[in-house]
């Protein structure tokens, strides 16, 4: 189903029937069920209504990660094998940190940070602190952790954006070598703040040369570079903002002039036909002229 469909927010309703029925048949792999149970926590923390119910999931598979780690467990090696490598289950650590994002977006920050810490995840951990407020403790988890990485960029940058000096965004570029995107991302943001868009322009364009498929930056360096008067700077920065919407347009009108079948779109051909089936078919039936129907004393007819 995941092949098949598009990685959207449909994709996790149309899969919830078969993961029901994967949960309801009784001599299901416990590889297989577990998975199914993961699968059905991911689509209910999609939804404000069910996403305490998927925390409670979390929680109860992590509980029985940890009772198959420590030998607690009355299934056997061989039962707990089976199908392991063909269904998506992720790694202890990986489901750990799901579960973190999860309690942070229910609201538990304190138990998160508890996750984060056995995680080593720094970042979030430093993301936690700010939203409790304890931006002295961020500062200080940040130090500790510099004493241990001093040319890590991102904790340079993260020791900026808590301290909001712009030296540490500097010190971030002279460790990466200058290829530290965020650390020019933030200096054109703290220049905007400074309402200084001539400097900020310098950094979006220095950060764009590394990653051009940035729209936000685009559109930022559009507005950096109106607000400086310079409007056809600011009119290309425009046009590259909207031109992978442009391309995206041009590519679906495209394919049914240059479809494999040609004018008709078949079920039976390759996947990409397949997948194109119902777009084309719309297209096609717009392309047909239309008829009004006029009723007459001897029946309805057509005209066109």
């Amino acid at each position: 189903m995941q092949r098949a469909t598009a990685a959207d927010e449909l994709q996790a309703y149309q899969m919830a029937p078969y993961v029901e029925a994967v949960l309801r048949q009784p001599t299901t792999t416990p590889a297989c069920r577990y998975a199914a149970r993961l699968l059905r926590a991911r689509h209910e923390r999609t939804r404000s209504r069910t996403r305490a119910r998927s925390l409670l999931a979390y929680e109860s598979l992590l509980d029985a990660l940890r009772r198959t780690t420590n030998n607690n467990t009355q299934l056997s090696a061989t039962s707990r094998l089976l199908y392991a490598l063909a269904t998506p289950l992720p790694l202890h650590t990986q489901l750990r940190k799901e579960a973190a994002e999860e309690m942070v977006a229910c609201g538990l920050v304190g138990q998160a940070i508890t996750e984060y810490e056995a995680l080593q995840a720094w970042d979030a951990l430093v993301a936690c602190y700010r939203l409790l407020g304890k931006t002295q403790a961020a500062e200080q988890l940040v130090q500790e952790r510099l004493q241990v990485e001093p040319t890590r960029a991102s904790l340079w940058c993260t020791l900026g954006d808590l301290r909001l000096d712009d030296a540490h965004y500097h010190h971030a570029l002279e460790v990466s070598n200058g290829r530290s995107v965020r650390a020019m991302r933030s200096l054109a943001r703290s220049a905007m703040n400074r309402k200084e868009f001539d400097q900020a322009a310098v950094h979006w364009e220095a950060a764009l040369a590394f990653n051009p498929l940035h729209e936000q930056g685009w559109f930022a360096l559009g507005y950096c570079c109106l607000k400086h008067g310079d409007h056809t700077r600011a009119l290309q920065a425009f046009t590259r903002c909207v031109l992978p919407l442009l391309y995206l347009m041009l590519s679906y009108h495209t394919i049914p002039t240059h479809h494999p079948s040609g004018t008709q779109c078949c079920p039976t051909g390759p996947r990409e036909c397949r997948g194109m089936e119902q777009y084309c078919s719309s297209t096609h039936a717009a392309r047909q002229p239309r008829t009004s129907i006029r009723s007459t004393d001897r029946g309805t007819q057509a005209h066109p």
